[in-house]
């Protein structure tokens, strides 16, 4: 059973709250940050019906890669430094730089 609140009022209301996106204090650009991913972590949840269980279990091992001192190594698993490699490539070329990324290892 699939149930979609995400465009209620009631959620949207959620996000600007979490985010404190309204809110007169705080960085502006990491409450747009937070409100964008925190909605489409909500947005996943319906579409792909992901259950509390498997909410929890996603929120237990983030909590246990923060107590060994290896959540960086996550940014890797998953492609995030690829994909932040790739975005530097593309403004490097549209900047005319050209000869490989500084940043390979």
């Amino acid at each position: 059973m699939s149930v979609k609140v995400f465009d209620t009022q009631e959620v949207q209301d959620l996000l600007k709250a979490a985010s404190n996106l309204n809110g007169d204090t705080g960085n502006a650009r990491f409450q747009q940050i937070v409100h964008r991913l925190l909605g489409d972590l909500f947005k996943a949840i319906d579409d792909l019906d992901i259950t509390p269980d498997e909410v929890w279990a996603g929120v237990n091992y983030l909590n246990k890669l923060g107590q060994d001192g290896e959540a960086a190594l996550l940014a890797a698993g998953v492609g995030l430094e690829k994909y932040l490699d790739i975005r530097m490539d593309a403004a490097d070329k549209a900047a005319g730089l050209d000869g490989g990324t500084p940043r390979t290892i």
